[in-house]
C-alpha cells in the first residue's frame, strides 16, 4: 500500500491555519478596548476574546471562517457589544490593517513538539513584532509570514448574536 499527500492541498491548508490564528490574535487587538474586566489573555498579552467567544472554527484551503457568540455571558464577563457594533466597520480595518503590518513583517513561524509520538503536544510559534505567538495546535503550518501576499478578514453581524469572520489568505508569489 502506498500513500501520498497532496501537496496543494496541504499547502492551501497550511496558509489557511496560520491565517485564521493570525486573523484571531488581530480581532483580539482590534477589540482590546471593548473590555471593562479582565478576560485573560491571548497568545500575545491582549484581552483574550477569541477565548471567551469562540464557538467554532472551520479551515479551509487559503482561509477559515469562525464565528463567535455575543450573548448575555459574553455582556458579563465585561464586553461592549453595542459599542462593537457600531464600531464593525472601523474593527474590521483595524484586523486587516495590522494582518498586513505582520505580513510584511516576513515573520517565522513553526510548530514544536514535546515528542516524536503523535499524542505528543504541539504547539505553534510566530515571532510577531509585539511579541511571540505560541498556541497549542495539532494542524500544519507555514513556515514564513513571507509564504502570504494577503490576509484579509470581513466580518458580518447580521445576526447581532454571532459574529462570523471569514478569513483569506492569498499565497505569496
Amino acid at each position: 500500500m502506498s500513500m501520498s499527500v497532496d501537496v496543494a492541498h496541504r499547502d492551501g491548508l497550511s496558509r489557511g491555519h496560520t491565517a485564521c490564528h493570525l486573523a484571531s490574535l488581530a480581532l483580539d487587538l482590534a477589540l482590546a478596548d471593548l473590555w471593562r474586566k479582565d478576560p485573560g489573555q491571548d497568545a500575545i498579552g491582549n484581552p483574550d476574546f477569541e477565548g471567551r467567544a469562540n464557538q467554532s472554527s472551520r479551515i479551509r484551503e487559503d482561509g477559515a471562517v469562525d464565528e463567535y457568540r455575543l450573548g448575555k455571558s459574553l455582556r458579563r464577563a465585561g464586553f461592549d457589544t453595542e459599542t462593537f457594533a457600531a464600531t464593525l466597520a472601523e474593527r474590521e480595518e483595524r484586523i486587516n490593517a495590522q494582518l498586513a503590518a505582520w505580513i510584511a513583517t516576513g515573520a517565522s513561524s513553526r510548530i514544536e513538539t514535546e515528542g516524536p509520538t503523535i499524542v505528543d503536544r504541539r504547539r505553534w510559534h510566530c515571532e510577531l513584532p509585539e511579541a511571540e505567538a505560541v498556541i497549542l495546535c495539532g494542524g500544519t503550518h507555514v513556515t514564513s509570514l513571507a509564504d502570504f501576499s494577503s490576509i484579509s478578514v470581513s466580518l458580518d453581524l447580521s445576526d447581532p448574536q454571532l459574529l462570523v469572520m471569514t478569513t483569506t489568505a492569498s499565497a505569496a508569489v
